[in-house]
């Protein structure tokens, strides 16, 4: 089953509208599980146009305000028994039709018993991927779906993780699904002008502050990668 995690900012409009588009597109929806969570201050007419966009068996929480990726993490600590997780959020659309058996498919591909994988989802740039999926296995062996305190360059950190399994002959546990396009509205939605914490690509990239975070939290991806190849080959044994 594919568990999609996904922040709120407090606008249900946009969400609908992604989240409709997604489970169209997709070939099961029952097999998708959404959890949403909202912040406590959220408005009570916003709290219910939500609930209205879910259905009965998707999830709605509540908690504090912070960044979108220590939420990812809080939502994932609850809800940590599925088999597939990918980060959603209310301006990101899916165009690919039948994405959800392409998952399985890749997933499916990858040796080992629990399957230990990340793969790359196109945004349709085909820059540098900024969507994922990962399976369970890789999730538990690094302990996080997504670095903390890394904000504008988490993708950077994960792509680097997957650079070095590629060059250790792990292939098939990292890869670009280039065939499945979720598509990061940032610019026809206008994101700049409602949201204040998005920055543009290049310009998150080139951000010093955050270049700084990237570069002292380097030193800790070698022991991640051991720890990602223990994993690997524990699932290979079974």
């Amino acid at each position: 089953m594919i568990a999609m995690l996904t922040p709120s900012f407090g606008r249900p409009e946009m969400f609908k509208e992604a989240y409709d588009v997604a489970l169209d597109l997709a070939d099961d929806p029952s097999n998708i599980f959404v959890v949403l969570r909202l912040d406590h201050d959220e408005t009570p007419a916003n709290v219910k146009m939500y609930r209205k966009a879910l259905r009965s068996s998707d999830k709605l929480v509540f908690g504090d305000s912070n960044h979108s990726t220590e939420l990812y993490q809080e939502l994932y600590e609850q809800f940590n028994t599925y088999d597939i997780y990918i980060c959603f959020s209310d301006d990101v659309f899916c165009r690919t039709p039948h994405w959800d058996t392409k998952m399985l498919d890749y997933v499916k591909n990858v040796p080992g018993n629990p399957p230990v994988a990340m793969m790359r989802i196109s945004d349709g740039m085909d820059i540098t991927s900024t969507f994922f999926f990962w399976t369970k296995g890789w999730i538990s062996a690094l302990g996080f779906i997504l670095p903390q305190n890394l904000l504008g360059a988490q993708d950077l950190y994960v792509n680097a993780i997957g650079e070095i399994l590629l060059e250790l002959g792990y292939e098939q546990h990292y890869s670009f699904a280039k065939d499945i396009v979720f598509e990061h509205m940032h610019f026809i939605f206008g994101k700049r002008e409602k949201d204040t914490t998005d920055t543009m690509r290049g310009e998150r990239i080139k951000d010093i502050g955050r270049r700084v975070a990237f570069d002292d939290a380097v030193i800790a991806i070698p022991l991640q990668v051991d720890d990602l190849v223990a994993a690997i080959q524990a699932s290979l044994a079974t």
